[in-house]
């Protein structure tokens, strides 16, 4: 894993793997807010080098991501940022309650759930550049 380059804002850890696939470690029981999407999302930007590139984002310690906050992750610098997306989530429950969220905010870009981080890295890989 390269990280040379790390950012760390208040609710993520962000960096760029060595597979060119952007990672998002969400930290422990924190819940984003509009403002951390904007600031994640401009992090994402910056360590891509300005083009977008898939991301396999780790929910699975967040607290929670506020309606503004997915409403911002899943518009267009969201699609802007990501050429696809891949979430982990921590149980077959809550894959199935991020379901339900994402088809109520439906990304602009291909997006998918994942328990697996191999199966979500495997399918990010068809997305890259």
């Amino acid at each position: 894993m390269t990280e040379d380059r790390v950012i760390i804002t208040r609710t993520a850890r962000l960096w760029i793997g060595d597979d060119d696939v952007a990672r998002v470690d969400c930290l422990a029981g924190v819940e984003h807010t509009e403002a951390d999407a904007r600031e994640t999302l401009e992090g994402l930007w910056e360590l891509a080098g300005q083009r977008p590139m898939p991301a396999r984002i780790d929910m699975r310690k967040a607290r929670g991501v506020g309606r503004e906050a997915r409403a911002y992750y899943g518009g267009p610098e969201g699609e802007r940022v990501h050429s696809a997306v891949a979430l982990m989530v921590g149980s077959p429950l809550s894959r199935a309650l991020g379901s339900f969220f994402m088809s109520m905010n439906r990304p602009l870009y291909p997006s998918r759930l994942f328990t697996s981080e191999p199966d979500a890295l495997a399918w990010l890989h068809g997305f890259r550049a």
